[in-house]
């Protein structure tokens, strides 16, 4: 079973939330006014993200010391 992490980061360049994969191959900016993974509906988005990218979120956590969500996600099992 893979278990990896996904981050969503603030670019303060862009004024906007990003959400990456576990190895960082892939980003995707998330809508504006984006504010928790703990909201349902900013959750319904990242869920839907990270399964078109082939993961399944298991949990998310806020980490203080880099201002980012952290995510453990697994390898999500093809129909």
């Amino acid at each position: 079973m893979f278990l990896g992490l996904a981050y969503i980061e603030y670019d303060n360049d862009v004024h906007e939330w990003r959400l990456f994969s576990p190895n960082r191959d892939k980003m995707a900016p998330l809508p504006r006014g984006w504010q928790s993974v703990h909201n349902d509906k900013d959750a319904e988005h990242v869920n839907m993200t990270l399964m078109s990218w082939g993961y399944v979120l298991t949990a998310a956590d806020w980490e203080q010391d880099r201002a980012q969500w952290v995510m453990p996600v697994q390898r999500r099992e093809r129909d």
